[in-house]
């Protein structure tokens, strides 16, 4: 069967174009930021599309004769860099330098969720294909980005063995890493049994932080996302704002709209985490869950408790992973302090397609540099987990 002949591609602006079914069968119902129910909330919320710089252009192959669906890439052409978690500002500026514009750029990833899952879904019938398609959507995402006169093509957080990995180790593809910590389950059989796994020193220091925590009174709540109603979900909101506030002076890239729509959609795949100082809530949490893992996405207080936030968005999340026999966690990007309390570090990966050569040699050295950093970098993070036995590397 020829490429050019069997196969053709076009583009969605909003996932309705495709039906729920169709979506969620070819990504295999993995992990549940690729679910078209999370990709629907974040369009029908206008979190993703007009005014937001994420304007919706989901690639489709379909077959030329029947017109079935062969595969799926969930993509975006960007007018800026927020919301992705590998970051690329240092380019565009380069860029602006030398009087050209870096937006905009065509990217295939999950909107504001850096979490490693399938970036490509090939359709069962079709997987005999997945080379011919790999090419066909190289190719047609080169001259989606020379139509839009966009500088370049991304991919973000593929899962390491994916048809998007596979995708992107042809020739045209720049393949960047970057560091984030996950907590593997191996067995234990409760967190007293998590704790003896590492040296006194660190089991001490942990068991003083928790102490903290329940020396101020406060104690914990997980709510499915079913026991959900109006009044808890806009208590989560306000936390979750007023901790980008903080950080960042906004008030976060979602909105309520989003939060309510997950609630009605999504509510299996949902768990909150309420803190609580006697009937007051003064912290929440919140977490999506599958089959075999736990994430930790979003979380905020109402005041600051000494070591509350590692209560609320580690320990918590792990004594629920031991409780329920899921094989690991996902708490979210960055953070070397999550080392000390058992999260192994490990690689996540992005690719670039770099459309003008200069520049394209130009960020692969960069790119080689900052992957010679990281591997260091990594296996430093490596050596100070707090395990008497240190697990063995996690391979990128």
């Amino acid at each position: 069967m020829a490429c050019d002949t069997a196969f053709e591609v076009c583009y969605l602006d909003a996932i309705s174009g495709v039906s729920a079914d169709v979506w969620d069968t070819l990504f295999q119902r993995s992990d549940p930021f690729v679910r078209h129910a999370y990709l629907s909330a974040l369009e029908l919320s206008n979190c993703v599309g007009v005014g937001s710089g994420w304007q919706v252009s989901h690639l489709v192959v379909r077959t030329r004769r029947e017109g079935h669906i062969a595969a799926l890439m969930p993509l975006y052409i960007k007018s800026h860099s927020f919301g992705e978690y590998l970051f690329d500002w240092s380019w565009a500026e380069a860029y602006q330098k030398h009087g050209l514009e870096y937006y905009p750029k065509l990217v295939s990833a999950i909107p504001f969720t850096p979490v490693a899952g399938e970036r490509l879904a090939i359709a069962r019938d079709y997987q005999a294909y997945s080379r011919e398609i790999g090419e066909l959507v190289t190719g047609a995402l080169q001259e989606k980005a020379r139509q839009l006169n966009a500088q370049t093509v991304q991919c973000f957080f593929y899962s390491q063995k994916s048809n998007a990995s596979a995708l992107v180790q042809s020739t045209p593809w720049l393949r960047r890493r970057d560091v984030q910590f996950y907590w593997f389950n191996d067995n234990y059989t409760g967190f007293s049994d998590y704790l003896g796994a590492m040296t006194a020193r660190k089991r001490k220091s942990i068991n003083k932080e928790r102490a903290r925590v329940s020396d101020a009174g406060i104690h914990f709540q997980w709510r499915s996302g079913a026991e959900m109603d109006a009044g808890l979900w806009q208590q989560f909101l306000r936390f979750y704002q007023a901790t980008y506030a903080k950080r960042s002076g906004h008030f976060g890239y979602l909105n309520q709209d989003f939060f309510t729509l997950l609630g009605d959609t999504m509510a299996e795949d949902l768990l909150l985490l309420f803190a609580k100082q006697q009937d007051k809530i003064v912290a929440a949490a919140l977490f999506f869950c599958d089959r075999k893992t736990l994430y930790g996405r979003y979380w905020g207080c109402e005041q600051e408790f000494d070591f509350l936030h590692f209560e609320v968005c580690y320990y918590q999340g792990i004594a629920y992973c031991i409780r329920h026999g899921l094989s690991g966690f996902n708490a979210g990007v960055q953070g070397e302090h999550k080392v000390a309390r058992g999260f192994t570090p490990v690689f996540t990966c992005g690719a670039y397609q770099i459309l003008r050569p200069d520049f394209h040699a130009a960020i692969r050295d960069f790119l080689q540099q900052e992957d010679a950093y990281l591997e260091q970098y990594h296996t430093l993070m490596h050596a100070r987990l707090p395990f008497k036995e240190r697990p063995a590397k996690v391979k990128p």
